[in-house]
């Protein structure tokens, strides 16, 4: 039975969602990482044409960012020289050194420090519960210290649109266009975004989606209670 849902992640230390953390996701990469081959069939979310109802990541509350630059290794034979030498929005990157065939680039990502992340879906409540057990970090650089979880919540809530939209019906995720009209949730801004898992083999397509992913806590309380 779907049940709607709301995720409190008590955070120990900053964390590093820059570019984003879906629930989807996350609850995909965890089974993965228990063995098993092929996690999408088992996300244990209600789907709609293919887009599950987990909503982004948020950061609850108050928060202050900060720049972590650290040095990326990879191999420009593995890609071509040009896009080897370049990030995500086609801006050159500082080279640092070159030897052999390895090449050494200067990157740097976003750090939050916060008390915690909340995150929202509709599905079953056992399984998420199950697969999330036991998390003790998210986001990115986790080796390296951060977004250490010391506590992890799950409650059901009464949500109609629990994992896509807000009460006020402003999107939680990137939503296809097609998928937010159907459920009949009001009209808002179009863009280019992945929507549909694994995200490396999923094109851009026009989508609804969150403006940031920051949460206040006037706002986490208004979708607990109504």
């Amino acid at each position: 039975m779907n049940q709607a849902f709301a995720i409190e992640f008590e955070l120990e230390g900053p964390v590093i969602i820059d570019r984003g953390i879906n629930l989807s996701g996350l609850l995909a990469r965890r089974i993965a990482d228990a063995g098993d081959p092929d996690p999408l069939p088992k996300v244990p979310l209600l789907a709609i044409e293919g887009i599950f109802a987990g909503s982004d990541v948020f950061i609850l509350g108050p928060v202050v960012d900060y720049h972590v630059a650290y040095v990326r290794s990879l191999r420009p034979t593995a890609m071509e020289h040009d896009l080897a030498l370049r990030d995500k929005r086609g801006r050159p990157m500082p080279q640092i050194t070159l030897r052999d065939e390895q090449k050494n680039l200067l990157d740097s990502r976003t750090a939050t420090a916060a008390a915690a992340l909340v995150a929202f879906g509709t599905g079953d409540l056992a399984d998420v519960t199950r697969i999330l057990a036991g998390l003790d970090s998210i986001g990115a650089k986790r080796s390296g210290g951060f977004g250490s979880v010391t506590d992890l919540r799950v409650t059901p809530i009464d949500h109609p649109h629990a994992g896509f939209a807000d009460r006020a019906g402003s999107p939680m995720r990137p939503v296809p266009v097609e998928v937010w009209r159907r459920m009949n949730l009001p009209p808002q801004p179009l863009r280019q975004r992945v929507a549909r898992l694994p995200r490396w083999a999923a094109a851009p397509e026009p989508c609804v989606s969150p403006r940031s992913w920051a949460m206040a806590l006037d706002a986490f309380e208004r979708e607990l209670l109504g």
